[in-house]
């Protein structure tokens, strides 16, 4: 991703984060199963018990962004050997069993692996397209360009995540709060 759009994904992913599912506390996670440029946000719900939600810039040069949600049983950020991981949620919540479980937030209601782009992806053919692509970008553009699909996230996380990490919780024994 781009690092301007990646700065102001950053900053205004973590501002509505604060505002709108204060319980999610972003914290600096020192382990090689958070990626550099990831932004982990974590509730812990009890004792060893901690929910996720990750902010995953794509790495790979394309200006896109992943959300994941998940927990550890192991008061950590989840060590899974595959990131999302390959269980899918299922409809009697068979994965609650797992003491640590990551995937993206899409997930949730569909099969197909679907990010949020900022830019789709186009490929350079010329010098011309090269010099092009880079051109900087203006901190209010990148901000403009990202805020559609952060509300976005967030909208989904408010609607379809957090309902379903408060299932999770309920299911650890946990009274999740509705906020």
């Amino acid at each position: 991703m781009r690092k301007e759009y990646g700065n102001a994904l950053r900053k205004l992913f973590s501002a509505q984060m604060k505002q709108v599912l204060p319980r999610f506390e972003e914290v600096k996670v020192k382990s090689v199963y958070c990626a550099p440029g990831e932004r982990a946000y974590r509730w812990i719900v009890s004792e060893p018990t901690h929910c996720w939600i990750v902010l995953s810039p794509d790495l790979k040069g394309y200006d896109r962004f992943h959300v994941l949600i998940g927990w550890s049983k192991r008061a950590r950020y989840p060590e899974v050997s595959m990131i999302p991981c390959a269980e899918q949620p299922t409809p009697d919540h068979a994965e609650f069993a797992y003491d640590e479980y990551l995937i993206r937030l899409p997930s949730l209601w569909t099969t197909i692996d679907t990010p949020w782009v900022v830019r789709e992806f186009r490929v350079l053919t010329s010098a011309e397209d090269l010099q092009a692509s880079m051109v900087p970008i203006s901190q209010e553009q990148a901000l403009n360009d990202v805020t559609p699909l952060v509300n976005d996230a967030i909208s989904r996380l408010q609607t379809q995540g957090l309902s379903y990490l408060e299932t999770f919780a309920g299911s650890c024994g946990v009274e999740a709060k509705t906020q």
